[in-house]
């Protein structure tokens, strides 16, 4: 098993490379399917070249293994982004508030092409106007429903209100484009329940900003603190909801990376007062601290930017428990763990390790 500071020390793409010992057990098949399951292998190759590390230390098909990915990566990156802009494009006049959210501004704006991919886009709207938004895909020809080998299966109307009830999303709308399917996610809930944070939903959306995808396409996302308040009540959500522990939907180190990339980009004494401040007024400091916690973990580095531990001091909830619990939206039960994180983390069958409240 590779110790799991090998696994966290090639996605940080700032971090300074670490000699090797023993590069033949440093790199195996155990780091590679990591970095494959987290959907992290084109970080780990960009910091390999970026960094220059040495080559010669690295097997062969081991490398070869990480650029053929990355090459991968690069044509799914131009395809996300041309049906990005389709959908930017779409929504151009659209007569209510929106916001494109996590991969739709990460990918053109903080990531090197073809180091983040992203499966689907997301598009962030209050409760009151998910028609609206609909209406506007189905107009455009997509259709609400999954993918069976390679054919589109309309969703029933009891998958669909199931999926806004208990889990508090809708079921993706898709669209099959050049023998590939566009996925588009409308998000109106920052956790499981249907309802419940309309106001915050509305105060995200208060401050929508429009920002530039390329060299003439533009498309509406949030200002940045409200952008990493969202990926943070994202994150603990899927973190922390028994459907997605279930099927190890839960923990994946892209997430965590986005966190990290956000606050090489934005992180500043000011940002994070401003940060601490939104965050108390939105009432998202388990969320944020939950995940501003973990990532520090991943990237001990974090702890040192200037204002981050204040922030950490002024959100800090007096009581941690949520930090291990693990919610059943379907039959209200709640779960624990009594792992640290990297051991969650890595834990094969979590579902195993939850006991019941």
């Amino acid at each position: 098993m590779v110790p799991y500071d090998r696994i966290f020390r090639e996605i940080d793409l700032q971090n300074p490379v670490v000699d090797i010992d023993d590069p033949v057990q440093y790199y195996n098949e155990t780091l590679l399917g990591q970095l494959c399951t987290n959907r992290v292998s084109s970080a780990a190759y960009h910091r390999m070249c970026t960094n220059q590390q040495d080559f010669r230390k690295i097997p062969r098909e081991f490398l070869k293994t990480l650029e053929a990915l990355h090459e991968i990566n690069l044509k799914r990156t131009e395809d996300f982004l041309e049906n990005l802009s389709c959908l930017a494009d779409m929504f151009k006049d659209a007569d209510f508030t929106h916001a494109f959210l996590k991969g739709s501004f990460l990918t053109p704006r903080l990531y090197p092409r073809g180091v983040r991919t992203s499966n689907d886009i997301d598009i962030l709207v209050e409760q009151k106007d998910i028609s609206r938004c609909q209406r506007i895909l189905t107009d455009n020809g997509f259709i609400q429903g999954g993918i069976q080998g390679n054919t589109l299966v309309p969703s029933s109307r009891s998958e669909i209100i199931n999926s806004r009830m208990n889990f508090g999303e809708t079921i993706p709308f898709r669209k099959r484009k050049e023998g590939q399917f566009i996925s588009v996610d409308i998000n109106f809930s920052l956790d499981f329940k249907p309802s419940g944070n309309n106001e915050t939903i509305s105060k995200l959306l208060s401050s929508a900003t429009r920002v530039a995808i390329d060299e003439s396409r533009y498309l509406h996302t949030l200002e940045p603190t409200n952008f990493l308040i969202h990926l943070c009540c994202h994150l603990y959500k899927e973190a922390t909801t028994y459907h997605w522990v279930r099927y190890r939907r839960d923990l994946m180190l892209y997430k965590f990376v986005d966190i990290c990339v956000f606050f090489d980009a934005f992180a500043s004494e000011s940002f994070f007062a401003e940060l601490s401040r939104r965050i108390i007024e939105l009432g998202s400091e388990e969320e944020c601290y939950y995940t501003f916690e973990n990532t520090t973990v991943i990237f001990p580095r974090i702890k040192a930017l200037p204002g981050f531990e204040a922030l950490m001091a002024t959100i800090k909830p007096s009581n941690l428990d949520f930090m291990r619990q693990v919610v059943s939206p379907g039959d209200k039960r709640v779960f624990w763990n009594d792992m640290n994180f990297t051991d969650w983390f890595f834990c094969e069958d979590r579902i195993s390790e939850l006991r019941e409240v």
